[in-house]
């Protein structure tokens, strides 16, 4: 080998290691072809820097908010508002937006769903108190009712005081004298007589003054021409015929639209006027049936009208339209039979609607005004004529009813057996039953015992059913169907 010879060509050159290599060509930038091929450039040199949303909520990140981009849900830390933010999506194409600006309202820290103890904890309490208040009311009710050893012993005495001036349409020439006495609110004296009792004598005389003024009151009252029906009413019973029509012409002025509530004062002073015993049509009379034509069948006051009107109608003869209106303004749901109840307890003067039914269900039937308006004809002595629109029932089920009802007004033994003589002995068995119970009520336990003996007696003379024989199935549909009216008294009585 010799020194000085040439190199040996295929050996490649070596370079120093401070020298620069040759630089190569290279194609477009990376920011030239996004901008190219992507119509939203974003770098992402600095996308370290950006805060990432979490797609769930977390202790850190529990403020959610919405990618305007892609719409896609994330969380955040409350402190990152108005801060650049990362989407949660990964394949959003815009994913770095601006947080909003924090609500101004704190909400709780953690999510807690509505089924967490906690919350199951708070629902039992309040059940627990709910229950607890309802116990103590339901015991302070029943446990602590008033008696009549409640009642104070004394009631203040209201003192009359000065007249003041009432509306025109209720303060026209045709006021009553009581009103021309000038009174008008009654107001609780705070003198000595205060601690007085009230007596029925006081009440006599300081009731109509005070009613009056109740009427004319125009603050705090509910409705005055009810408040001048009442009165009106009153001053009819109490036999009142000028206070009465004077203050139905007050009822008229403030009232025009209301005609039916004349109908029982008109019928009171109707009564007025009648005889024991003998009544005839009369000028009240016919504007109580007409202002009666068009009242609403089944409503409360129709039922007052069906009882009043239907029994001055039967007394006075006229026992065709009585019954026609019976039949218009009678109509059993529940609001005219609770109406019905509570009208029978007002004239028995019990004033107690659960001693209204105390007689089994069984002796009731149907429920009817028939036996209140008996009543109110044996009242005003018409015993007769009650017996007599008794009989005139088509029904055997509505002359028992009537009879029975007769018979426990009356109460004469002597005439009852003779008027029951032409009577089946199924209807003999309702009257005599009911009698008996009544008198079982009354504690007349002999009277009771001699109306059962009765009442089996006629229950014997009773025919027995027929014995049916069934054959196929076309002769049991042709079989005749009996009448089981009987019966069904039969059964009533029995009970």
């Amino acid at each position: 080998m010799d020194g000085g010879g040439p190199p040996d060509q295929n050996i490649a050159p070596q370079t120093s290691a401070n020298a620069t290599p040759a630089s190569t060509p290279t194609g477009p930038s990376d920011t030239e072809d996004q901008t190219e091929t992507d119509p939203f450039p974003i770098s992402t040199k600095d996308i370290g820097q950006f805060i990432s949303a979490a797609p769930k909520p977390t202790k850190k990140r529990p403020w959610r908010i919405h990618c305007p981009m892609c719409d896609s849900p994330g969380f955040i830390p409350r402190k990152a508002a108005g801060h650049e933010i990362k989407c949660a999506n990964p394949d959003c194409l815009v994913p770095i937006f601006t947080a909003p600006e924090a609500p101004v309202t704190q909400p709780a820290s953690e999510t807690q769903p509505e089924d967490t103890p906690p919350a199951r904890n708070r629902a039992m309490v309040v059940v627990v108190i709910v229950v607890l208040l309802a116990g103590g009311g339901a015991w302070w009710l029943l446990g602590h009712s008033p008696g009549p050893t409640d009642v104070p012993k004394t009631i203040p005495v209201v003192k009359i005081a000065s007249p003041t001036t009432d509306t025109k349409t209720d303060s026209t020439p045709g006021t009553t004298p009581t009103e021309k006495k000038g009174t008008q609110a009654a107001t609780v004296g705070n003198t000595p007589e205060a601690t007085k009792t009230i007596t029925r004598k006081m009440i006599l005389e300081r009731g109509p003054e005070m009613m009056v003024a109740a009427a004319q009151e125009r603050d705090r009252n509910r409705s005055k021409p009810f408040c001048r029906r009442l009165t009106a009413e009153y001053f009819a019973e109490s036999g009142n015929e000028t206070d009465a029509l004077a203050q139905l012409k007050q009822l008229t002025q403030i009232g025009p639209d209301l005609p039916h509530l004349h109908i029982n004062t008109l019928i009171s002073l109707w009564w007025n006027r009648q005889k024991n015993g003998m009544a005839s049509p009369g000028e009240h009379l016919s504007q109580a049936i007409t202002r009666a034509e068009n009242i609403s069948p089944g409503t409360p006051f129709a039922v007052d009208v069906t009882v009043g009107l239907g029994c001055a109608l039967i007394a006075s003869n006229q026992v065709p339209l009585a019954e026609s209106t019976i039949a218009r303004l009678w109509t059993p749901v529940p609001t005219a039979r609770l109406q019905l109840d509570t009208l029978g307890c007002r004239y028995a003067r019990t004033f107690r609607l659960p001693a209204r039914h105390e007689t089994p269900p069984s002796l009731r039937g149907a429920m009817s005004p028939d036996s209140l308006i008996i009543a109110q004809l044996c009242d005003r002595g018409f015993s007769d004529t009650a017996l007599s629109w008794s009989r005139q029932a088509k029904h055997l089920l509505d002359r028992s009813e009537r009879l029975a009802a007769w018979a426990t007004e009356t109460r004469d033994k002597s005439v009852l057996d003779k008027e029951l003589t032409s009577e089946p002995p199924a209807t003999q068995a309702v009257v005599y039953a009911r009698m008996a119970f009544v008198a079982a009520l009354d504690r007349d336990n002999d009277t009771a015992s001699t109306l059962v003996a009765k009442t089996i007696k006629a229950l014997q003379l009773c025919p027995k059913p027929r014995t049916v024989t069934l054959g196929d199935i076309k002769q049991t549909f042709l079989l005749p169907i009996d009448d089981v009216t009987d019966w069904w008294l039969k059964v009533r009585a029995e009970a």
